[in-house]
């Protein structure tokens, strides 16, 4: 695996040294093998956005489902490069539009908390580490597979971003608290939750969904304020984020709000231009149980 990782690495330093044209050329042949070719996830993309969509035609659901794959190849080139991608090229790639809304809690002395979704290229959010006195925790679920769990915290960390498994998270987050280090931690909380793990159920994208509630639990025993990320994708490589508070004072708010406001505005984000989520993912494989209760 070792030797795997090595010549992976070296293929995509020499990658990085093309220009854009001919890297983004690159994608346009990974989605005909991908998408043309194999058809990967193609059934679960196309369910996912026929449930997600009852009003849209079959040829606006094909459309949507092209465009998707596009950026899906896209996103995978990209995060290949990332880990060689340049302090000048990330601070290109990623505008941040109002990030003053963020620097105003720095300025009164508080910590934050962040949430996104799998929308446009979330990995690139690591950047804004190199624009902040913030220090970033990016909140991650660890993958089963160590030397690649490696890989991706190490590119996560690249513009030194800490990284920080969900279990751990409150842990990190209040050890820094009781540093007087003042922190932005990093959710991206539209994953599917474990039967097991603490959720919430709601109605996302027409169909009942599972949702984490470990930023809301997280929010109101810090009392961090939480902020969304509406990240969008305006060209190949380029991307902007405008923040939007969604609760300034959590251990104030009402049970399950915190939960509400992030799904709703990914939801309403997603409405925008559909083909930038992560439609690939099996986020809808877990059913509410008649005797389920929610948390």
């Amino acid at each position: 695996m070792k030797i795997v990782l090595f010549l992976y690495n070296i293929f995509t330093w020499l990658l990085s040294k093309l220009p854009l044209p001919l890297i983004y050329f690159f994608s346009d042949i990974l989605y005909v093998i991908l998408y043309k070719t194999f058809g990967y996830r193609k059934k679960v993309v196309q369910e996912n956005l026929s449930n997600s969509f009852p009003e849209k035609s079959a040829k606006e659901l094909r459309a949507v489902e092209q465009r998707f794959f596009h950026h899906l190849c896209d996103l995978m080139i990209e995060n290949m490069l990332l880990p060689h991608i340049s302090e000048k090229q990330i601070r290109k790639r990623c505008t941040y539009l109002n990030p003053e809304l963020i620097e105003t809690q720095l300025n009164k002395g508080k910590s934050v908390i962040c949430v996104t979704g799998h929308y446009s290229n979330w990995e690139f959010l690591s950047g804004y580490q190199l624009q902040t006195k913030f220090k970033i925790v990016a909140v991650y679920k660890p993958l089963s597979n160590k030397h690649f769990d490696t890989h991706f915290k190490k590119m996560r960390e690249k513009f030194d971003a800490e990284t920080a498994a969900m279990n751990d998270a409150v842990r990190v987050l209040l050890r820094y608290k009781s540093s007087n280090t003042q922190t932005l931690s990093l959710f991206i909380a539209d994953q599917s939750p474990t039967r097991g793990q603490s959720h919430y159920w709601t109605e996302f994208l027409n169909q009942e969904t599972s949702i984490f509630t470990g930023v809301e639990r997280i929010a109101q025993k810090t009392g961090f304020p939480v902020i969304f990320l509406k990240m969008r994708k305006i060209s190949r490589g380029q991307y902007v984020v405008e923040t939007e508070m969604l609760c300034e004072d959590p251990q104030s708010a009402q049970a399950n709000f915190i939960t509400e406001a992030h799904v709703r505005t990914l939801e309403n984000l997603i409405r925008e231009q559909p083909e930038y989520w992560l439609w690939s993912h099996r986020r809808w494989k877990h059913k509410r149980e008649t005797t389920t209760s929610e948390n």
